[in-house]
């Protein structure tokens, strides 16, 4: 990379994007809209060290790898091994971005938060850097109550992010959120997730079965995704009188083990009707979707954004630019800070009842086209990072 006298954006995501396709998806059309003004460098993990991606006029025109540890103490994710990781990436970062002058820095939310990913914003902070921080999911702490009272380690997390959070409010110049701030800190400004539909293929069932409906689920399934709510409504749907149409119910992707859905198919005898594929991606994933007729979205959002009315998830975005219909808790939500845009229906909304979904189907009058396109108008990145670029374009004068 070379130093230059144009602005630099710099995105910073500690995730493994090899092992989180929806979350490498997300970060790289943030930071391709990003680009539309600001060349963006992107850096993110892999398994074995940093990718970095640079973006200029919205073109990926590089690639580079560094090793991050040479040898683990386990194959499995820890945090020994994490922490050790976490200090050699923001190491690294922060001497590639002493290269450059006043940048802007936008960091998505690491979990949990810790004294490293503060100290990494503070030096970033002494080089005249303006840095945003991106809560995925906000309020935040949310997503530990189902939980934190359970498991030691994630007792831990909470409390780490609760005693490093004054030190955000510090160091932060500008805060970006998905969900709900009932705050008056002018910081913080409301995105939606979006996307991108060089991604996603459209949605193309051929071998089309009147007699089935197809759902599918894909996510790193966690208590809030509520996976578990699907397979209880299967259990009381083919335990009803009238049930004359065959529902299965496929899960993609890695499980919470403490949620043991597996076990929880096989007391209810739902083995025939309930698939666990692991996780997928490519073409692989591409058929499954095909051959199913509904996407499951996340049906415990509610327990994170508890006022909402209305929430615009990862899945939704995926979904919907795939042309799938979908079950959600909670109505669309696209106004993404910029103006309301109209209703579209092809989600089923509320408390799951099976034979409901097969009639919601069933009347669907929209096709898997018209979806795409009400994405295309209405979810793009560029739109959503939008509302970003012009709140950081006030702050030019920072560096004058």
């Amino acid at each position: 990379m070379k130093t230059n006298n144009k602005k630099n954006f710099f995105y910073f995501a500690f995730l493994i994007e090899d092992d989180r396709p929806g979350y490498k998806e997300k970060v790289h059309g943030q930071a391709k809209a990003i680009s539309q003004k600001y060349t963006t460098i992107l850096f993110t993990r892999s398994k074995k060290g940093i990718y970095i991606y640079t973006y200029e006029n919205r073109e990926l025109i590089g690639k580079e790898e560094k090793v991050l540890n040479k040898r683990r103490l386990k194959k499995e994710r820890n945090v020994v091994d994490e922490t050790l990781a976490l200090i050699k990436f923001c190491k690294y970062i922060n001497v590639e971005i002493r290269k450059f002058d006043g940048s802007y820095v936008y960091i998505r939310r690491n979990v949990p938060n810790t004294p490293i990913i503060i100290n990494f914003i503070k030096k970033l902070k002494r080089q005249r850097n303006y840095i945003i921080y991106e809560y995925p999911t906000y309020p935040w702490d949310e997503e530990y109550m189902p939980i934190k009272e359970k498991r030691f380690k994630i007792k831990l997390f909470y409390l780490s992010e609760k005693l490093t959070d004054k030190y955000l409010q510090k160091y932060v110049d500008l805060f970006t959120y998905i969900g709900e701030y009932n705050g008056i800190d002018e910081r913080y400004i409301r995105i939606q997730n979006g996307g991108d539909s060089s991604n996603y293929p459209l949605h193309n069932k051929v071998n089309k079965n009147n007699n089935e409906v197809n759902l599918i689920g894909v996510a790193f399934v966690k208590y809030v995704t509520g996976y578990d709510l699907v397979i209880d409504a299967l259990y009381q749907y083919y335990n009803s009188k009238n049930h004359d149409r065959k529902v299965t119910f496929t899960i993609v992707g890695s499980i919470d083990v403490g949620l043991d859905l597996k076990r929880k198919v096989e007391e209810l005898n739902l083995s025939e009707y309930v698939f666990f594929s692991g996780e997928k991606s490519g073409e692989e994933l591409n058929q499954l979707i095909n051959n199913a007729d509904i996407g499951v979205n996340v049906l415990r959002i509610k327990n994170i954004l508890i006022d909402s009315t209305a929430a615009t998830t990862l899945k939704t975005i995926e979904y919907t630019y795939r042309g799938l219909p979908q079950i959600a808790q909670l109505p669309l939500m696209v106004d993404c800070g910029n103006a309301d845009v109209p209703s579209f229906v092809y989600i089923y909304n509320g408390q799951i009842d099976i034979q409901e979904v097969v009639d919601f189907y069933d009347n669907l009058e929209v096709t898997s086209r018209e979806i795409r396109e009400y994405a295309e108008k209405h979810m793009s990145w560029d739109r959503i990072m939008d509302v970003i670029i012009k709140e950081v374009g006030k702050k030019e004068a920072y560096y004058e």
